[in-house]
């Protein structure tokens, strides 16, 4: 139930983050992340078992949630709001190497997500990751 903004002056989007995730474990429910003047939401590398539930996404220029490297993450029931025009994903599982076990995103859950436009859900395809049941605006992008 808490309400994340980034108080800024800027009348566009620059690179403020909202939330930097540092640690496993996390679980982040029912929550508002207002990302009108910040360009990621949610960021964290090497943040395993995170779960992120119900809540609401507004703004943001860059990948809204962006994962990089984490196992067992779960993206689940959220809304998706994006900042008209934007071009970056609304969850992006990135990678260092997907030939590489330690260094990609492994076996994370991305459903039940209602995305406000069509806009990407970016994953590897080299690990077994669960991505469906979101609304039909949220574009799959697997990659290699």
């Amino acid at each position: 139930g808490v309400r994340f903004v980034r108080d800024s002056t800027s009348t566009t989007p620059d690179r403020g983050v909202l939330m930097t995730l540092r640690g496993s474990r996390v679980t982040i429910r029912n929550c508002w992340f207002d990302a009108v003047n910040a360009l990621t939401a949610i960021s964290g590398t090497l943040v395993d078992k995170v779960t992120i539930e119900s809540c609401i996404f507004e703004g943001g220029a860059g990948d809204i949630i962006y994962l990089k490297d984490s196992d067992d993450a779960m993206v689940k029931n959220n809304r998706f709001v994006p900042a008209a025009g934007r071009t970056q994903n609304v969850v992006f599982l990135d990678s260092t190497d997907t030939a590489v076990v330690a260094e990609r995103c492994n076996d994370c859950v991305v459903v039940g997500n209602h995305v406000g436009g069509v806009y990407d859900i970016r994953y590897n395809v080299s690990s077994a990751h669960a991505v469906g049941g979101n609304n039909t605006s949220a574009n799959l992008v697997a990659y290699v």
